[in-house]
């Protein structure tokens, strides 16, 4: 049972349904999936709700997956700290938000601008939060902008217009203005797309030729009209906005987004953190003071509503401390998960870890490219891996979740039946190279791509994911959860679990 060393691959978005009706995963060629999971031990494990450190009911996501991963450990995430900041009356009190009142009162010609995924999707942001928000606001006298982008992928595709009523109301009750809509495609763009994000800071400042509108709603439907879906929504400006100062130097803006890694970019052009981003753009206003729902790490913030938890003995941390060799490898839409987020929330680089990068394909959506960079990746990881030795190596496969969220089903099909096939090439190198090879996933997506409208199915689910030990020596217990995969994976190494790590290992000996 004991391992020399172990490989661990995240096929990111691949549930458990047994229901083949509209699964992409059941529809693909995934006979080496199936192998695996017939040949070896195999478990499924929650990934979602309490069990990941999400409110009960809750789907779970990349970011939250890796979190619970690397940390052996539940870990409460941003979205159940706020909902009980919330809830516990405590949310008003807290330092940094009333760190932005302070800042407001100190420059009184300086203006309130509040952007936010207005969505109840929870991955990155809940709608609930802005209307706390929107109420503290109101306590101070303070009136914002209110800057609204549309979701569509983490929520059925034409929600936004659903939900825009009521949160026009809430943004009027609280004597604020609704500056701009745009859609997260563009303003939560996370792969360097500049293009894309300086569309929405265009419409912040007012450039020359902002496009406008009178009625939102009458807005959102015209987009719709043209086919286009609330994550594809362009970004506008309302007329009310227009005839405003807009965004201007030294405002205040604070994001409401509690995951950092779409929230970077826009950021960036906010305040331009150097560190961070070569990129720059002459709209950057001077002097914005930037206040976020948590820390977006190398962005230039005046406040974090609500700072990391600081997580201890990660499994990247126990392995750099025993001097243990590490290999971490995805493409670029995951790479922040095998590294930032399975590190704990934090970038570390350890001594002997390297990582491999490699581009995704630069597409408007990957259902036009469901294979994405998947047989590049591998071919990187072959050639590290057969050149050098690594106690552990951590691989993120990332189509089932990227195509997954195109509502495609045909393509996310594609998608698994490359993510099967790379799956079988990183199985036959474990066994030519002696790691132990474990499968598993940080939660579902491809699984359902229909709704109960019988329309496309974008969003996460709340299907549990697999994990296979490749070892038949081993017995898996079973009802586990995504926070006792790192101490499996130790007790598979002989070395011994850090209290931090609170996860309990699957191992059961024969």
């Amino acid at each position: 049972m004991v391992a020399k060393r172990v490989f661990l691959t995240i096929l990111d978005g691949w549930g458990l349904r047994e229901e083949k009706e509209w699964n992409a995963i059941a529809n693909a060629d995934t006979k080496n999936y199936d192998f695996l999971s017939k040949e070896y031990p195999m478990t499924s494990l929650t990934a979602s709700g309490e069990a990941v450190g999400l409110p009960d009911g809750q789907m779970g996501n990349s970011e939250v997956g890796h979190l619970n991963i690397g940390a052996g450990r539940v870990v409460e995430t941003g979205l159940y700290r706020i909902n009980q900041a919330i809830k516990l009356g405590q949310f008003a009190s807290l330092e940094a938000v009333q760190a932005v009142f302070e800042d407001l009162k100190f420059d009184p010609d300086s203006k309130l601008h509040i952007m936010i995924l207005a969505s109840r999707g929870g991955v990155h942001s809940h709608i609930d939060h802005l209307y706390a928000f929107l109420g503290v606001t109101k306590e101070h006298g303070v009136k914002p902008f209110v800057h609204l982008f549309s979701d569509g992928r983490d929520v059925p595709p034409k929600q936004f217009l659903t939900d825009l009523a009521e949160i026009e109301t809430k943004i009027k009750e609280a004597g604020a203005m609704l500056a701009s809509i745009s859609g997260r495609y563009y303003a939560m763009d996370r792969d360097e797309n500049w293009d894309r994000t300086e569309k929405v800071l265009k419409v912040f400042v007012k450039d020359k030729g902002t496009p406008h509108f009178k009625s939102a709603e009458e807005y959102v439907n015209s987009e719709y009209e043209k086919g286009i879906t609330d994550e594809f929504i362009n970004p506008s400006a309302s007329e009310e906005y227009m005839s405003s100062e807009g965004l201007n130097d030294g405002d205040v803006v604070v994001f409401l987004n509690f995951r950092p890694d779409r929230a970077k970019q826009i950021s960036h052009l906010l305040v331009d953190s150097a560190d961070l981003y070569a990129h720059r753009t002459p709209l950057t206003p001077d002097d914005l003071s930037l206040y976020s729902m948590t820390d977006y790490e190398g962005i230039l913030t005046a406040g974090v509503f609500f700072p990391a938890i600081q997580l201890k003995n990660t499994m990247g941390e126990v392995m750099n401390q025993l001097g243990k060799a590490q290999l971490r490898a995805a493409e670029s839409e995951k790479y922040p998960h095998v590294t930032y987020f399975f590190d704990g929330g934090v970038e570390k680089q350890f001594e002997k870890t390297e990582r491999i990068i490699v581009p995704s394909p630069k597409v408007g959506t990957y259902d036009k490219a469901p294979e994405m960079s998947i047989f590049e990746l591998y071919e990187k990881i072959e050639a590290s891996v057969k050149s050098k030795d690594f106690d552990l190596v951590v691989v993120n496969l990332a189509n089932p979740d990227m195509v997954g969220h195109s509502g495609d089903f045909e393509a996310t099909v594609k998608a698994c039946s490359a993510v099967d096939k790379v799956l079988g090439k990183i199985y036959n190198l474990t066994k030519e190279k002696g790691y132990t090879l474990v499968v598993m996933a940080d939660h579902g997506n491809a699984d359902v791509m229909r709704d109960e409208k019988d329309e496309p199915h974008t969003a996460h689910t709340l299907s549990p994911v697999p994990l296979i030990v490749c070892d038949k020596d081993v017995v898996l217990k079973n009802g586990g959860k995504l926070g006792d995969v790192s101490p499996t994976i130790l007790e598979l190494l002989s070395i011994k679990q850090p209290e931090e790590m609170t996860g309990e290992s699957l191992l059961l000996t024969k």
